[in-house]
């Protein structure tokens, strides 16, 4: 039986769920780190490692390998209940924590937001990990992109959900585009591969190096990724952003040819 199931047998009571909840993923996360030091036990008179040589046999570095990925799997899926109980049911730690708060801030403000553009499982673990890299992102070059004013606008707008016009869905779609490729690519550059959700990593091994990708250092396949499947992505989607806006701004913005003839602005033309 799955942990998820065995919450759904607890009687209805928030807090009994809340906190079986939160031990198991600290459960999960604990088996995992201990494994990783388990295998070898130190002694005084140095490493050991000890089996029943009559019955048992040292696992192959591959079986290690496959089985911290199931484990890690199993931590990050409870961690991803975690935070879809608290966003559920409302908990007013989690509602009115810095993090929480945070999303209103950024143009892709869910997970399930992000995996619209690019799929991530709709992992909200995954999602909080990106986030610092979205506001990142966001605030470093977007304003440059879209001009200080039509972005401030546009943010308070979208915080205010009066985003009501097609001209203005549409450059939230494609804002959102470019923030979630470009967040992908910042985050193939600084995480290591275990922190993605395990099928966003296996599309990263098979697209990085075909058919030896295997065999390629993990950092290294998704360095490649990055840079020759994801950046040229991202730079397209800032190009169709630019030219949406230059669009925009040319229907919007009315500039009179001819300054009107007042004597109160101080001119005046014949």
């Amino acid at each position: 039986m799955k942990f998820s199931e065995e919450i759904e047998e607890i009687p209805d009571n928030k807090d009994e769920k809340l906190n079986y909840s939160v031990q198991a993923a600290i459960a999960l996360l604990t088996h995992f780190n201990y494994s990783q030091e388990n295998i070898i036990s130190h002694e005084d008179t140095g490493r050991k490692n000890k089996i029943d040589s009559t019955n048992e046999k040292i696992a192959w570095e591959w079986q290690i390998d496959r089985d911290n990925a199931a484990m890690l799997k199993k931590a990050y899926k409870a961690i991803d209940y975690l935070f879809d109980f608290v966003e559920t049911n409302n908990i007013a730690e989690w509602v009115g924590s810095e993090k929480r708060t945070k999303v209103r801030s950024v143009f892709i403000s869910s997970a399930r937001e992000f995996h619209a553009v690019y799929p991530i499982e709709e992992s909200q673990r995954f999602y909080y990990e990106l986030l610092p890299f979205i506001e990142e992102n966001q605030t470093t070059i977007l304003p440059q992109a879209m001009g200080e004013e039509l972005y401030n606008d546009f943010l308070t707008k979208y915080q205010l959900n009066a985003l009501n016009t097609i001209k203005e869905q549409t450059l939230l779609t494609i804002i959102r585009r470019y923030l979630a490729l470009q967040t992908i690519f910042t985050a193939c550059t600084r995480f290591a591969l275990s922190v993605f959700p395990q099928g966003v990593a296996q599309r990263f091994m098979s697209g990085g190096g075909g058919r030896y990708a295997s065999k390629e250092p993990a950092d290294e396949t998704l360095r490649k990724y990055a840079f020759g499947i994801i950046k040229p992505d991202a730079e397209k989607a800032l190009g169709d952003l630019q030219r949406n806006i230059k669009g925009i701004r040319a229907q919007d913005i009315d500039v009179p040819i001819i300054p009107n003839n007042r004597p109160e602005n101080g001119f005046f033309r014949s």
